[in-house]
């Protein structure tokens, strides 16, 4: 997931103006902020917001610093993971290898919100059936080992999730101590 930061540009001005013999100073603060940024982002992910279930997301921040001089250091922070994108900048979710997304209810679910079942899994054990429930959802249903009948999945043709993540602005916050501090560094001149 590639985001474009706002101020970038101040700091390859400040860059620029630094002397090369500043290159481990400068390299010092690109690590307190590349790091900061990552272990920030882990926490955001990891609050009541996302609800984290497998923690996959908090550990898929990367980052990397690299270079031997101030015109060949670089700094990345990324994810690879798959629901990035959708929490940063929201948007809907339809269904592309179904009629409709199967989203399970609290029956379906372990302690920590993961899927105990698929939809096909219960529907392959011969006691699942689909309804409409009170307010008009249609769900798919399943009778238990003790003969009760338990709502497993709502069955819908689209979900809307809201932007959520935050990457940028966070990203933008530790763009501005990585400003405060090559300027110090300007400042002190050593």
């Amino acid at each position: 997931m590639a985001i474009e930061l706002r101020g970038i540009d101040q700091v390859r001005n400040l860059i620029s103006n630094i002397p090369n013999r500043l290159f481990p100073l400068l390299k010092s603060q690109f690590q307190y902020v590349t790091f900061g940024l990552q272990r920030e982002m882990q926490a955001r992910v990891s609050n009541n917001q996302l609800m984290r279930r497998t923690g996959q997301l908090a550990r898929s921040f990367i980052t990397k610093i690299g270079g031997s001089r101030i015109g060949n250091l670089f700094v990345l922070v990324e994810t690879d993971s798959k629901y990035a994108k959708i929490h940063e900048y929201g948007g809907t979710i339809r269904p592309t290898n179904a009629r409709f997304l199967t989203i399970p209810t609290e029956f379906n679910k372990t302690s920590a919100g993961v899927m105990r079942k698929n939809a096909r899994q219960l529907m392959s054990e011969g006691k699942s059936f689909f309804k409409e429930s009170r307010n008009g959802n249609l769900m798919l249903f399943t009778q238990t080992a003790r003969n009760t009948i338990k709502p497993m999945f709502i069955l819908k043709d689209s979900v809307t999730i809201p932007a959520r993540l935050g990457f940028r602005e966070t990203a933008e916050k530790w763009l501005e101590k990585l400003k405060d501090g090559l300027q110090n560094l300007m400042r002190s001149g050593i």
